[in-house]
């Protein structure tokens, strides 16, 4: 394979890994691909119908939230690999379930202590925001409060009246 060579991911989701890669050249012309999962092999790639070596290849099963390794050796048609071949880490996303897992909070320790900090900090601003408002109404005397002074004009009215 060629020095701009590379695999790429197009799709990744929950069940499916969508894999591409650019063509290797030989000078006895490349026979197909073999595609190794976390260096087992897991299917090999040979020529469509139309002669085309293919270049794709879409795994299907994977475990959510999990990194696998797929390697791509390039083969010719005298069986001859290429050596190493192109190499590419993918991780699939966790389901809802799987975050709330110790396992995954421990992989994923950033987003832990991430969500722990805003968290933090959404109390602290609660917290001090309900002191701020309790100190506002305590002090505040721009606005009126009628009701005490409706039950103390409707006393005296009822003292005088008698």
């Amino acid at each position: 394979m060629g020095p701009s060579a590379r695999v790429q991911a197009s799709s990744v989701d929950k069940s499916t890994v969508s894999l591409i890669w650019s063509g290797a050249s030989d000078d006895l012309g490349i026979a197909g691909y073999r595609i190794y999962e976390n260096g087992q092999l897991l299917t090999g790639t040979a020529r469509d119908r139309y002669g085309a070596v293919v270049e794709a290849y879409t795994v299907t099963g994977p475990s959510s939230g999990t990194t696998y390794d797929f390697n791509v050796i390039a083969v010719d048609v005298a069986n001859n690999t290429s050596a190493g071949g192109l190499s590419l880490d993918v991780t699939t996303p966790a389901r809802w379930w799987q975050i709330t897992s110790l396992a995954w909070w421990q992989v994923n320790w950033f987003w832990a202590v991430a969500l722990c900090g805003c968290g933090v900090a959404i109390l602290a601003w609660m917290f001090l925001r309900r002191e701020n408002l309790k100190q506002k109404r305590l002090t505040d005397f721009s606005k009126s409060n009628t009701l005490p002074v409706l039950a103390i004009l409707h006393r005296t009215q009822i003292l005088f009246s008698r």
